[in-house]
């Protein structure tokens, strides 16, 4: 496991840091000494001109690896688990349906499963398309975890997109715009996981069908759940 950073660029203020400290530490010991002479004592200063700059560093530098964003990279030898991934989700009516009264309903085994995905592929940037009669674009691609869940426990629901049915080819038809129009939202998308209960009509199957070639030219690989 190593560790990533969002915004490396921020880790080379840390060079600046021993400069603040000095400043920071030459008016500490100033106003010391005029305090000294004020009272009329002498102060030890020993102790605290080492333990200011130390503390000083450590909170500086701490901030700063914070500002950074640092987030963990998994290394396998077996696969890349990494890559600009689109989840698809079926918020069709169909996906409130459950087996029994004990059971969660579909889109929330689907948000449950969806939250793993992410957990464990932390250096991947995702991306939500809602799906129904239509399809929109729910969240452009993102590292940020905290909003990718935020999105996923609030912004996930059924009928979201308020048009009954799930066009599948439809949403396959927008991923694709979005991947060529100007400017690009999902340019870099080479993966797309779909969710959905494969509740859909002979026609939106037919529909489906005719879209594979073209998710295969542009080199889209596409994984279901449901």
């Amino acid at each position: 496991m190593d560790i990533e950073f969002q915004f490396p660029q921020l880790l080379l203020l840390i060079l600046v840091v021993p400069v603040v400290i000095h400043l920071i530490n030459r008016g500490y010991g100033l106003r010391e000494s005029m305090l000294a002479r004020f009272q009329g004592r002498k102060i030890n200063l020993s102790l605290r001109s080492k333990l200011v700059p130390i503390l000083c560093f450590f909170i500086l530098v701490s901030l700063l690896l914070i500002a950074a964003g640092p987030r963990r990279v998994l290394n396998t030898n077996q696969q890349n688990l990494s890559g600009n991934i689109v989840i698809m989700v079926d918020v069709s009516r169909s996906m409130a349906a459950r087996h029994t009264c004990n059971e969660m309903h579909r889109l929330d085994r689907a948000r449950e499963i969806i939250s793993t995905l992410v957990t464990e592929i932390p250096e991947a940037k995702f991306g939500f398309m809602g799906v129904a009669g239509l399809s929109f674009v729910l969240s452009e691609l993102s590292y940020d975890r905290q909003y990718l869940f935020d999105l996923i426990n609030h912004g996930l629901f059924v009928e979201v997109v308020p048009m009954p049915g799930s066009d599948l080819a439809n949403a396959f038809h927008v991923l694709l715009e979005k991947k060529t129009a100007q400017p690009p939202v999902y340019e870099s998308v080479d993966q797309v996981v779909l969710f959905s209960d494969g509740d859909i009509t002979g026609q939106e199957a037919q529909a489906l069908n005719e879209v594979v070639p073209l998710l295969v030219q542009a080199d889209i690989e596409v994984n279901s759940v449901g």
